[in-house]
């Protein structure tokens, strides 16, 4: 039986690292003894894709990483993050900015044909990577500083950010140099990118704020010469270090007949429609399951990305 401890005993000998419990480390949390909170997940409306982000089907979107799709053009990557990607952080309260740099993406597009929240959300239209940065930077620091006013420990402010798409964006180095009438290539691209994940990222994280990004795919011509992919994500190495996620993503069309009960004549070919597409999905990168791990999932037009469609893939492999 163990001994009490007795009045006026050496806490040492009870607890021997008490010590550390007085050091001051200048990590708020650890230093006021708080856990850091813990964000969860928000499901993105189809099982199948919830596994293949974080490894579990009741899983989903993690809510203060930064998670990345890269593929061909037309491939989805748009539709997952409008349609799988923000509605459930709707529900949940959050505020999105929905950073276009296509210019292609209107306010009232997102509501009318995606369903947005009107007061929930704000279209913010940037053209270089600067820009973007110096964007996000502004907002993020406007919501450090609310915290810090009012000692929080969590952000109450709920926000994410949907970034659609970072291959469209340019430098300003590029910009000045076809004003200037200089056809240079821009190698700056790749290392303003990575200094702009390494400022936002750790930021995101303790802000709770979840960001999702669309990016591209590119044909890598020294893929034979040095035995790599035949395809690599657009923005340089930097970038891909900081997302947490990163998902490739490719289109299959499910092309149907028309009218499937109309009389075939021989010879003629029935007449065919796509009514959605077949997009398959796997992990480039990811630090809760591991690399190569995904599925097929469905996209209907009219009812959208099905909620069970891609399971049966691992069943039939069990």
């Amino acid at each position: 039986m163990a001994k009490k401890a007795t009045k006026g005993a050496d806490p040492a000998i009870e607890n021997p690292w008490a010590f550390f419990d007085t050091v001051t480390t200048t990590d708020r949390y650890v230093d006021a003894h708080v856990e850091r909170p813990t964000y969860g997940f928000a499901d993105s409306g189809c099982y199948a894709l919830n596994a293949v982000v974080c490894g579990d089907v009741r899983g989903g979107f993690p809510k203060n990483k930064i998670v990345q799709t890269a593929g061909l053009q037309g491939s989805g990557k748009s539709l997952l993050g409008k349609y799988n990607f923000c509605p459930p952080l709707f529900a949940d309260g959050y505020f999105i900015y929905y950073i276009d740099t296509e210019n292609e993406t209107t306010r009232e597009d997102l509501i009318n044909y995606a369903a947005f929240p009107p007061r929930q959300f704000k279209v913010l239209h940037f053209h270089t990577v600067e820009q973007c940065h110096h964007g996000i930077s502004v907002i993020l620091k406007q919501l450090e500083d609310y915290v810090e006013k009012n000692k929080l420990f969590v952000n109450p402010n709920k926000l994410a950010f949907v970034l659609d798409s970072q291959g469209m964006l340019s430098t300003d180095k590029n910009v000045n140099d076809v004003l200037s009438g200089q056809d240079k290539v821009d190698l700056t691209k790749a290392k303003k990118l990575s200094a702009m994940y390494r400022d936002i990222t750790f930021r995101l994280g303790e802000m709770g704020a979840p960001m999702y990004v669309t990016n591209h795919l590119y044909l890598d011509p020294n893929a034979a010469q040095t035995h790599t992919e035949t395809k690599k994500v657009a923005g340089g190495e930097g970038a891909k270090y900081s997302a947490s996620v990163i998902l490739s993503v490719y289109k299959i069309a499910e092309r149907v007949d028309k009218d499937p009960n109309a009389p075939k004549k021989e010879g003629e070919k029935k007449e065919k429609e796509v009514r959605g597409i077949f997009i398959q999905v796997s992990n480039i990168k990811n630090r809760m399951v591991h690399e190569g791990f995904g599925t097929r999932l469905y996209l209907s037009y009219q009812n959208g990305l099905s909620r069970y469609y891609g399971l049966h893939v691992w069943a039939e492999e069990a």
